[in-house]
C-alpha cells in the first residue's frame, strides 16, 4: 500500500504475502523469494515496470537457491526456468540474467530502474 498527501508518496508498506497453502516446502521457498522480489521492487520505488523486467527480475532471485539445492525437483525448476520460452517469465529472465551475468545486480537494477 503507498499512502500518498498532497500527491508525495509519504509511506509504502507491503500488508502481506498470500502463497498457495499445501506446497512442498522447496516450492514454497521459491515462491517466497519470488515474491519477496516483488515486495522489493514495491518498496524501492521501481514501480510501473514492464512485466517483462520485473517478472524476470524476480525469477532470476529463485535461481541462484534452486542452484545450491541438490535434489531432483530444484533441478526440474532450475531447468524450467532455463527453458521457459514464455513472452513474460521465461523471455523475461532471459534478458534480466544476461544483464546480470554482464553487469551484476547492481548493474540489473541500474539497467530496470
Amino acid at each position: 500500500m503507498t499512502k500518498n498527501h498532497l500527491k508525495k508518496v509519504v509511506n509504502r508498506e507491503i500488508i502481506d504475502i498470500t502463497i498457495l497453502a499445501g506446497l512442498p516446502e522447496v516450492y514454497f521457498v521459491e515462491v517466497l523469494i519470488h515474491e519477496y522480489g516483488h515486495c522489493w521492487l514495491f518498496l524501492h520505488n521501481y514501480h510501473q515496470l514492464p512485466k517483462k523486467k520485473e517478472e524476470g527480475f524476480c525469477v532470476l532471485l529463485e535461481y541462484p537457491w534452486l542452484q545450491k539445492q541438490s535434489n531432483e525437483f530444484t533441478q526440474y525448476r532450475k531447468k524450467i526456468i532455463e527453458t521457459n520460452t514464455d513472452p513474460i517469465y521465461g523471455k523475461g529472465f532471459q534478458l534480466i540474467k544476461k544483464i546480470y551475468d554482464k553487469k551484476g545486480l547492481k548493474g540489473v537494477l541500474n539497467k530496470i530502474r
